[in-house]
């Protein structure tokens, strides 16, 4: 029996002792031990001795974020999943150890986001306590979330061990996964596994918590969520506190446990996620006493401020939540004043590698200095007089790689704690950096020394010094020093010296001296290049060539507009084919419309119309733009003649009630113009408003002086400034790509749902993706053939020809399949081209493909070649990567057969007979020669007969549906599992690819008849019949209309789309909504990737409707149009016109 719980000899305690004793006399009735109840002994129980006390210490915010992020990638391991899956549940649901192996598993309900259930035990608790856990997380969004996502893995456990009855949480594993039969884990190994987790081993990063994961517990998960109620203050109430702990008496636990309803606990944890996704960070609680604190700085120097390094790392984690705030990356002290203080003279110098250390490694070198200090050093004097800041040796024989990369993210860190340049630039130097000093060299040449890379490094800050300095120096030579927010990206210079000459760098230079094309060269379908006098007024007097590299496209335009990145937009399209001047009877110009006739008056040449055409094109799109600005977060106005017809048009009435528009009547002045005009501010910024003031006397002010335009110009300025930036720089649009904000590798929001299942994320440009590159070698080989050859040209050409045909030939894809058989061969698979009858896949190649991929859906493909079931009366296997569909109580109807068909089939005879005729020429349908009592016996599992019917649509052919619910078929079909579809939101969250700041494209496919690719079972044909002109057939394949079909669709789909996923590989973006698959990705890479998905699809004979097949900046997908180069979404036309 142990002495005391602590290891330290001196503070042994024999108060366990005495209670085991008095334990052992109560239960075995040992006569001679009651002495233990003496008075005397019974002291050592009361004695009061101040000890520190022992509490496991929460776990950080950033534990459960990365633990959460884990279990939602798709390679994570079913060990991972279970593990972290309930270390999550227990701090969540703040339960004990021993509360989480006394979860009855039978009970578990997961309904509308929560999951309830009752812990039949618990400390504080005989009788049992209610359990509810909000299921959304802090990166979760939607039904895909790590709670379902580990209650379905959970849920597979189960039903593979065959245990009716499990009250454990927690099952013992090996590396494998759970041991069977399942049994409790002990409380030894799950610390174990606690331990080993908070390292993240699955990540490439340094472990934050290597020297204090011993001081964390199983008891740290309770401890978590209850010790970030109290620094909410206010925003929790203490009941809500009191619930999430679980126990019942309020004036002793309140600080600790409490217990209440189930309702108060779920919007205690909720209000925690709304909290952490709204900025709020938890303050990481340290120890007591004598115990490690988790953090240490040493004193702050005198180049930071006085709340110092602590409020640096504040900003930093609000700046870059996703990175970790830890000792050993996070910049020593010295560093971080060196830098500052640079940063704060604006006088920038090379900071030697020597310097550049850890926190952890400044305090190692600093402790072991201690101990040769000078014997006079009693005074202090010697770090007065000698200031010898810690520093390690750089030479070429003591450092690698690893220190190199070390002491640039250290240097970076340092850099971004005091804002003098964003984190993501500076790791992008580190990386090239790196990427040049690691290159491999042919033939005799070596790799840099160690110093000769610090040179380098040396060279390439002297210059970004030099660059500070001739900024700096200009700023003065101007009077004042502009300063705004960058945004994260570099400042631009504002001037470069040329020949010993500065020469300035001018967006009004740049734009104003590009003419643009004339009005009747533009394209209407094309991108346009609107007019100067539209965004820039009066530059221009002699307009020179255009230059389609440098003129702005409608492309560009509408993506600034909608970026958020512009503080004010205003447009003025020409008002000539609108003057009210020209309804005048006199010589002038000719009217081409008037207010009862905006579309073009009567009786016009083709020429006169397509003046009022392009007239109104350009007014609609600079209404266009303005809304798009006005929507991203920006003010506008649209300035006309007050008189102007452009008022009337329909697109500019929506456009004011929109922006719920302040008119603004503004005179004109006699400056060298003695007529009499007037212009219309239509703006949504009331601050306008004071350009149309009159003076006392009732006359506009700025008619009593010429110099009016200057006065007008100056006022807009004045009134427009506080909604722009400060920075006074001047922004050319040939950096258009550098303008546009970037997201982030952690920035919101994130999309969850693809259309393949929990083990599929839409996002590809994630931060920390762990999948692996199974098909490296394949799409390698593909991708040099395909650059070689060209391929992705013919594919582009084939796209816009809009051919119905498979675009690439036999003969240049027997290539590609030598490389896929050497590919399959390399991995243990024989390669096996036969297909299947009665559908055109190549399976078996498909098989061998999921099986490389490790892929979770294992009976999916043996399904698929054997027929697959109904679900009628042979259950269909899960698939496990769906979540689990709720059955219902309502009896289904029996099985019928009907001889009549829907209207729809039988108004056009000749069509159905041709219909089905084509059906049975694919194999799809077969005539039953026998009656319905014949086929009754032939099909002993059942016998259904539908109605047929004919579903017809303006946008494709008609096509065969097959009612299966009027005959009872669907409402007895068992179908396991609901599949995820995406929406539009969905693509939406993935936009744009993070890091990214290139043009985007997208593709398309479509699978042709998708739900008939899929084969049924032999002995379930009968179930999916109907009848014509007193004829039965039967299909043999899953047929539209069947809630089957969708079922096995989507599981095939969905496999698909992660092999997909996997070839791709680079950054992208993918989803599949039925049999629609939608990718898109950086324009110059996009046609190479479609390539490579085509040519695997032509060699798997993936029937794939060509002629749909789209490959373009704007894609039609599900309903909506996506523009992924300018951002937005709109309803296409055509479904407009359907409204």
């Amino acid at each position: 029996m142990s002495l005391s719980r602590s290891t330290s000899h001196g503070s042994s305690s024999c108060s366990s002792v005495i209670k085991a004793l008095r334990w052992l006399l109560k239960s075995a009735e040992v006569g001679c031990l009651q002495v233990v109840h003496s008075v005397l002994i019974g002291t050592f129980l009361n004695q009061k001795v101040p000890r520190d006390r022992k509490q496991a210490p929460p776990l950080p915010l950033w534990a459960l974020v990365q633990w959460e992020r884990r279990v939602l990638m798709s390679n994570c391991t079913v060990l991972e999943i279970i593990l972290l899956g309930t270390f999550l549940l227990m701090a969540w649901g703040s339960l004990r150890f021993s509360d989480a192996q006394r979860l009855d598993l039978q009970k578990i309900i997961y309904h509308d986001g929560t999951m309830r259930g009752v812990i039949w035990r618990s400390k504080t608790a005989v009788s049992g306590m209610p359990l509810a856990v909000a299921a959304e997380g802090f990166l979760s969004k939607g039904s895909h979330n790590w709670l379902w996502k580990f209650l379905t893995v959970l849920d597979t456990v189960l039903a593979k061990s065959g245990l009716s009855d499990v009250d454990f949480l927690l099952p013992l594993m090996d590396e494998d996964g759970p041991v069977y039969p399942l049994q409790p884990m002990d409380y030894a190994t799950a610390l174990f596994y606690l331990r080993k987790f908070l390292g993240c081993p699955w990540s490439q990063r340094p472990d934050p918590l290597q020297h204090l994961k011993l001081n964390f517990t199983l008891h740290s998960l309770k401890a978590t969520l209850l010790s970030w109620g109290p620094q909410l203050h206010e925003k929790v109430t203490p009941e809500q506190r009191l619930s999430q702990g679980h126990h019942s008496d309020p004036n002793s636990s309140l600080d600790t446990y409490s217990r209440d309803v189930v309702w108060t606990s779920l919007t205690y944890q909720r209000k925690m996620i709304q909290e952490v996704q709204s900025g709020w960070r938890p303050a990481i609680a340290q120890h007591r006493g004598r115990m490690v604190v988790f953090y240490s700085f040493v004193g702050i120097p005198k180049g930071v401020p006085p709340y110092g390094i602590s409020a640096m790392k504040q900003k930093f984690m609000a700046n870059y939540p996703s990175e970790l705030i830890h000792a050993d990356l996070f910049p020593s002290t010295r560093l971080v004043s060196l830098v500052h203080d640079q940063l704060s003279k604006k006088v920038w110098k090379w900071v030697p590698w020597k310097y550049r250390i850890s926190l952890t490694r400044s305090e190692e070198i600093s402790s072991n200095r201690a101990q040769k200090m000078p014997k006079i050093d009693h005074l202090g004097l010697h770090s007065l007089l000698f200031d010898d800041p810690p520093s390690i040796d750089v030479s070429n024989n003591a450092m690698g790689v690893n220190s190199i990369r070390n002491m640039l993210e250290v240097h970076d860190r340092a850099i971004a704690l005091c804002q003098g340049a964003h984190l993501a630039n500076l790791k992008a130097y580190t990386h090239k950096f790196i990427g040049f000093l690691t290159a491999k060299y042919d033939g005799d040449l070596r790799s840099p020394s160690v110093l000769e890379a610090q040179h380098a490094d040396q060279k390439i800050w002297t210059v970004i010094a030099e660059l500070m300095e001739r900024g700096k120096g200009q700023g003065k030579s101007k009077g004042k020093q502009n300063s705004g927010k960058s945004k994260g990206k570099v400042q631009w210079l504002t001037e470069i010296q040329r020949d010993g000459g500065f020469k300035q760098l001018c967006m009004r230079y740049q734009v104003d001296s590009v003419a643009t094309l004339p009005v009747h060269d533009v394209d209407p379908v094309q991108d346009f290049a609107p007019p100067s006098d539209s965004f820039t007024r009066g530059r221009l007097s002699q307009p020179e060539q255009a230059n389609a590299e440098t003129d702005i496209t409608a492309t560009d335009l509408l993506r600034v507009a909608s970026s958020g990145q512009v503080g004010y937009g205003a447009a003025s399209p020409s008002c000539c084919e609108y003057s009210r001047l020209k309804l005048r009877d006199d010589d002038g110009p000719k009217a081409l419309r008037s207010p009862e006739h905006l579309s073009g008056l009567p009786n016009l040449t083709p020429w006169e119309l397509q003046r009022v055409q392009e007239s109104f094109m350009m007014l609609s799109r600079c209404v266009e733009v303005l809304t798009l600005v006005f929507q991203a977060g920006g003010h506008v106005h649209l300035e006309q003649p007050l008189n102007a017809m452009s008022w009337l048009e329909k697109v500019v009435r929506q456009f004011l009630q929109l922006i719920g528009a302040s008119c603004i009547n503004v005179a004109a002045c006699a400056y060298e113009m003695d007529i009499y005009k007037a212009w219309m501010f239509a703006s949504s910024f009331t601050g306008l408003r004071p350009l149309g003031l009159r003076d006392d006397s009732g006359a506009f002010a700025s008619r009593a002086t010429a110099q009016y335009p200057q006065k007008l110009a100056q006022l807009f300025a004045n009134l427009v400034a506080p909604l722009l930036d400060t920075s006074g720089l001047d922004l050319q649009w040939s950096y258009l790509d550098a303008l546009m904000p970037t997201k982030q590798l952690s920035e919101y929001p994130f999309s969850q749902i693809d259309g393949g299942g929990a083990f599929s994320h839409p996002d590809w440009s994630q931060d920390n993706r762990q999948e692996h590159d199974w098909f490296k070698t394949l799409r390698t080989s593909w991708m040099n053939r395909i650059i070689s050859e060209r391929l992705d040209k013919i594919l582009l050409a084939h796209v816009a020809s809009g051919n119905p045909s498979p675009p690439f030939s036999g003969e240049i894809l027997t290539p590609f399949k030598a490389d896929l058989e050497q590919f399959l061969e390399a991995h243990g698979h024989t390669p096996d081209w036969s297909v299947r009858q009665h559908q055109p896949i190549h399976l078996h190649i498909l098989h061998s493909f999921q099986k490389i991929m490790h892929d979770v859906d294992f009976t999916l493909l043996p399904s698929l070649l054997e027929g697959v079931r109904t679900g009628f009366s042979t259950a269909i296997p899960p698939s496990g990567i769906f979540p689990p569909k709720e059955r219902t109580d309502i009896e289904p109807d029996p099985l019928s057969a009907h001889l009549s068909n829907w209207q729809s089939a039988e108004e056009d005879l000749p069509l159905t007979r041709e219909l089905v005729q084509e059906e049975i020429d694919k194999g799809w349908v077969f005539p039953y020669k026998g009656s319905l009592e014949e086929a009754q016996q032939e099909y002993p599992a059942g016998v259904a007969i539908g109605k047929l019917g004919v579903a017809r649509s303006d946008s494709r052919a008609p096509r065969l549906v097959v009612d299966s619910s009027v005959c009872g078929l669907n409402g007895r079909c068992i179908i396991p599992e609901r599949s995820t579809l995406p929406t539009a939101k969905e693509v939406l969250r993935s936009y744009p690819l993070r890091q990214c700041h290139r043009n985007l494209m997208g593709f398309s496919l479509d699978v042709k008849a998708a739900h008939k690719r899929i084969v049924l079972h032999p002995d379930e044909c009968g179930l999916v019949g109907f009848s014509l002109e007193g004829q039965l057939f039967f299909y043999r394949v899953t047929p539209f209309g069947a809630v089957f079909s969708a079922f096995w669709w989507a599981r095939l789909g969905g496999l698909l789309l992660r092999i997909f996923h996997h070839l791709i590989w680079l950054s992208h973006a993918g989803f599949l909504y039925v049999d629609d698959f939608l990718f898109f990705m950086e324009a110059n890479m996009m046609p190479l990737s479609a390539t490579l998905l085509c040519i695997f699809c032509q060699l798997l004979e993936i029937p794939i409707s060509w002629k749909k097949t789209a490959m373009h900046s704007s894609i039609d997908y599900i309903g909506w149009k996506f523009n992924f180069n300018a951002g937005i979404v709109t309803i296409p036309i055509e479904k407009i016109l359907k409204l």
